[in-house]
């Protein structure tokens, strides 16, 4: 049997105490995640549709459970 290899993604942080959202970037990023300050708290609803975005591409269009989204950086 094939171990998955694992594939790390980026990671959207919002938070309102720059402190601990810094934090949190830099475990990520620490990690192995691209990660990236998403702005406030408020922004989190923003990001709530990707996964369920990420859902609908994998599981109900069939594209399966290794796709994600990719941020661009230019």
């Amino acid at each position: 049997m094939r171990t998955p290899r694992l594939r790390v993604g980026w990671n959207r942080t919002c938070g309102d105490d720059a402190s601990a959202k810094e934090q949190v970037i830099q475990l990520a990023r620490d990690i192995g995640f691209d990660a990236v300050d998403a702005g406030p708290l408020q922004n989190a609803r923003l990001l709530e549709p990707l996964g369920y975005f990420n859902i609908q591409l994998g599981y109900v269009l069939g594209l399966g459970t290794t796709i994600g989204l990719k941020l661009v950086h230019s």
